[in-house]
């Protein structure tokens, strides 16, 4: 089965709560990429992922907002940079479960 999700996670100022998280968005045979939609942040979030990028098991973006836009425009930047399928919205501070991506699939098809 060929990946068919992009996760997108739209942020701002939220480096602290992205990093307790950012494990859980691995690991799930669904996901194509991973999209971190930096909303204008001054806490150096787009440098901290683009770092972490570097070790991910699958493709990691990042997309900056030079000022705060808010959370649609966050969303629709992500939409627009995703090739896969589905999307799914992830949050910078919510831990996702291992069969999450996949239940979701699967109900969806």
């Amino acid at each position: 089965m060929t990946a068919s999700i992009t996760l997108l996670i739209p942020t701002y100022n939220r480096i602290r709560a992205l990093e307790a998280v950012w494990p859980s968005y691995f690991g799930h045979p669904d996901v194509a990429k991973l999209i971190v939609i930096d909303d204008g942040s001054t806490d150096g979030t787009r440098e901290r992922v683009e770092e972490w990028a570097k070790c991910a098991p699958i493709p990691v973006s990042v997309i900056r907002h030079d000022s705060q836009r808010g959370q649609p425009a966050s969303r629709l930047s992500g939409i627009a940079a995703s090739e896969t399928e589905w999307v799914l919205f992830g949050e910078d501070d919510v831990w996702i479960a291992s069969n999450y991506c996949s239940t979701l699939l699967s109900e969806a098809n």
